[in-house]
């Protein structure tokens, strides 16, 4: 399950690029727009590693309350 989250943020991670670099480049740099882009992939990172744990801890919360109750 966590293994799809991850491919979908690396998808928009991948999709960002572009707008980040043509935001940026033209006024910082290329150095300034690859370390903002990988700013954005850490960002998109812990929000996704927030989201799988979030779900894999309430999914195991609601087998064991399944479990107990039938």
């Amino acid at each position: 399950m966590c293994g799809e989250q991850m491919a979908l943020t690396l998808a928009i991670w991948v999709c960002t690029l572009p707008a980040v670099f043509l935001l940026i480049a033209p006024f910082w740099g290329l150095k300034v727009a690859g370390a903002a882009s990988l700013a954005v992939l850490a960002a998109l990172a812990v929000i996704c590693a927030g989201v799988c744990s979030w779900r894999v801890g309430t999914s195991e919360a609601s087998v064991v309350r399944k479990e107990g109750t039938s």
